[in-house]
C-alpha cells in the first residue's frame, strides 16, 4: 500500500496490530449514538453508519452520492438523511460533550476556536460565497464553518460548531436561495467572533469542563471578546499579531510559549 495512502496505518501512528478491531470499535462507537437518528416514525441510524464508514474509507470525492454508492445505498437517500431529516445535529454534539465529560481521564483540557473551509464550485450551497479560506490561504470560492474544538494534548475532537453565513447571505435578492437550502428564517447575520462566543457559551451551560480557551489573532484583536471571556471568568489564551494576551490571573507573569 502507498504509504501517502489514508488507509495507511503508520500514517496516523497506528500499528497494523492496532487496526484488527477497528471495525468492532466503530461499531461500538454508531450504537451508542444509534439513539440520537431516531424519529418519531423512523429510525434511520443506519445512514449515520453508512456516512461514517464513507468518510473514514473513501480517499476523495466524500460527497452524497459517491458515499452512497460506495456503501451500497441510493446516494439521495444519504442526501436527504444529512439535509431534510429532522433528527437534531445539536442533540448529537451534546451527546459528544457528555461522552468527554463522563470520562475522568480527559482532564486538563482547553478549547481551540478555529475555522474551516470547504472549497465550493458555485455560491448555492448554504454560506458559500468568495471568502477567505484559511486552508487555500487566500480569498475564494467556499463554505466556512466556525468550530469549538477541545484537546487535552494527546486527545482532540470538535465539540461545537457553526455554519458562518457571510452578510451578502441576508439581503433580500439571497431570500429564495436561503429557503431552498434551509436557512431558517429566524437566522440573522452573525459574524465569526460571535459564532464563537455563542457556542463557547454553549458548551458552558452545557456543564463542559474545560480550563482555558485558545484562539489565533483573528479572534484575540477584539476587544469585546477578550472582554467578554474576563466578564466570564474563562482563561483564555489569545494571540493578537505576535503577542501574547493572557488573563493575569492565570499567568502574573508573560508565558514562554516553544
Amino acid at each position: 500500500m502507498n504509504a501517502d495512502s489514508v488507509l495507511e496505518p503508520q500514517r496516523w501512528g497506528l500499528s497494523v496490530e492496532n487496526t484488527q478491531s477497528l471495525t468492532q470499535c466503530l461499531s461500538g462507537f454508531w450504537q451508542r449514538f444509534q439513539e440520537d437518528f431516531k424519529t418519531k416514525t423512523r429510525d434511520i441510524g443506519e445512514y449515520a453508519y453508512h456516512y461514517i464508514c464513507g468518510q473514514l474509507r473513501m480517499e476523495n470525492k466524500r460527497n452524497f452520492a459517491n458515499i452512497g454508492c460506495n456503501m451500497g445505498v441510493p446516494g439521495q437517500n444519504m442526501q436527504h438523511f444529512m439535509s431534510n431529516s429532522p433528527w437534531s445535529a445539536q442533540a448529537v454534539i451534546q451527546h459528544v460533550q457528555a461522552e468527554i465529560a463522563a470520562t475522568p481521564e480527559l482532564r486538563g483540557d482547553v478549547l481551540i476556536l478555529d475555522e474551516s473551509a470547504n472549497d465550493k464550485k458555485g455560491n448555492k450551497s448554504a454560506g458559500a460565497a468568495r471568502q477567505y479560506s484559511g486552508r487555500r490561504g487566500k480569498v475564494d470560492m467556499c463554505q466556512v464553518g466556525t468550530l469549538l474544538a477541545y484537546t487535552n494534548g494527546s486527545e482532540w475532537t470538535w465539540v461545537d460548531g457553526e455554519l458562518y453565513l457571510p452578510e451578502q447571505w441576508f439581503t433580500q435578492e439571497m431570500a429564495e436561495l436561503r429557503e431552498r437550502v434551509g436557512i431558517p428564517p429566524e437566522r440573522k447575520f452573525e459574524t465569526k467572533i460571535e459564532l464563537g462566543w455563542k457556542m463557547i457559551q454553549r458548551v458552558h451551560a452545557n456543564g463542559f469542563p474545560f480550563e482555558a480557551i485558545c484562539c489565533d489573532d483573528f479572534y484575540g484583536q477584539s476587544g469585546e471578546f477578550r472582554a467578554r471571556m474576563n466578564d466570564a471568568g474563562h482563561v483564555y489564551i489569545l494571540t493578537f499579531r505576535v503577542v501574547w494576551a493572557t488573563t493575569r490571573k492565570a499567568y502574573p507573569q508573560t508565558p514562554t510559549f516553544q
